[in-house]
């Protein structure tokens, strides 16, 4: 059964606004998973909701570009826009007939903290788990938020956190990532290089085993 019961759709006919280019990214995080997948577009559909999630056919559709840096919420603020316009359109035209889905279907899975976690493989990677929000690594057992952070084709010792021209950067497998704010475990946001200048520890952190 779908998450609303069949018989209820058949008595009370229901559309959908959802943030994806369907049927990619179908689903609960099509936001976030789009910017992790470091796609340059995504865009609002309006559908008709039917019992299996996010195939209903499609009333109205329009693309919309992920900007760089973007991050989820600002990107979602463009999408509620998108979507206001198109829904308020489809419902004055009242023309029920859509276009059905084509293409390959994939699945938006929830936001984890595995999502969040920063694993120091690859650095534009790590600053797209920046941009949907919540990323983090730990560091001497603690947990460290990075709330803002870029990529960069900086080289470092990969899996270590040190100041670099001026800068906090996270070395990483491939590039690294400039820290730009975090927030220490219990404690509230801040600029990296304050973060950094009182941390009272060595030159270089190395940062925890997953």
């Amino acid at each position: 059964m779908g998450l609303i019961p069949h018989d209820v759709l058949g008595v009370i006919p229901m559309v959908n606004a959802h943030y994806s280019l369907l049927p990619r990214w179908r689903g609960a995080a099509p936001v976030e998973r789009a910017i992790l997948a470091g796609d340059d577009s995504t865009g609002v559909c309006i559908m008709r909701v039917v019992d299996e999630l996010d195939a209903g056919e499609v009333f109205a559709r329009q693309e919309v570009s992920i900007n760089d840096g973007e991050t989820a919420d600002e990107l979602r603020v463009r999408l509620d826009a998108v979507a206001r316009t198109l829904l308020v359109d489809t419902l004055r035209r009242g023309e029920w007939s859509g276009v059905p889905q084509a293409g390959e279907v994939v699945y938006a899975r929830k936001i984890t903290s595995v999502d969040r976690r920063m694993t120091c493989e690859d650095a534009a990677l790590e600053a797209r788990r920046i941009r949907i929000g919540g990323a983090f690594l730990s560091v001497a057992g603690q947990r460290l938020r990075v709330h803002e952070g870029i990529a960069t084709d900086t080289v470092l010792p990969a899996r270590t956190i040190t100041l670099h021209d001026e800068r906090v950067m996270l070395g990483c497998v491939t590039g690294s990532v400039v820290c730009e704010k975090v927030q220490p475990e219990g404690r509230s946001a801040m600029e990296a290089v304050a973060w950094w200048r009182g941390h009272r520890g060595p030159d270089t952190l190395v940062v925890d085993d997953d």
